[in-house]
């Protein structure tokens, strides 16, 4: 009698998967994979990524001299460099030994104030202030 029952449950499985084969062919998955190729066509045209917009002659030409503008003003800042330190140097030579003595002693202290209120201000910065007195 088991076997019996065996053979019916085979039997159900093997037509229920030869039906399952006939209606539903491979072909049909197939078939959907280049649909949404479609769908792509259509939401975004032929290709798939955006062409580079090319520039057009005036834009090139623009860009090129724009950047021979920065060229010069580049060199035209670096001469200028050069010849104020040229007369900076001529300036401080022409001076006495005494003034010269001065001169750098005055910037020696310039660049240490300046160097000690740098440094104050980076304190604060780090450091919020405080209002009223703390009690110990």
């Amino acid at each position: 009698m088991n076997v019996m029952k065996t053979r019916k449950v085979y039997a159900r499985l093997v037509t229920l998967a030869l039906i399952l084969l006939i209606a539903a062919p491979s072909h049909v998955c197939q078939a959907q994979r280049g649909n949404s190729r479609h769908i792509e066509k259509e939401l975004f045209g032929k290709a798939r990524k955006a062409p580079k917009e090319k520039k057009r002659g005036a834009e090139k030409v623009a860009e090129k001299s724009k950047k021979q503008q920065e060229k010069k003003l580049a060199a035209r800042k670096k001469a200028e460099a050069r010849t104020d330190d040229k007369l900076r140097n001529r300036h401080f030579n022409n001076q006495s030994a005494a003034t010269q003595e001065r001169m750098k002693n005055n910037k020696k202290n310039t660049a240490e104030r300046y160097k000690a209120k740098k440094q104050k201000q980076r304190k604060e910065q780090t450091k919020p202030k405080k209002y009223g007195k703390l009690i110990p």
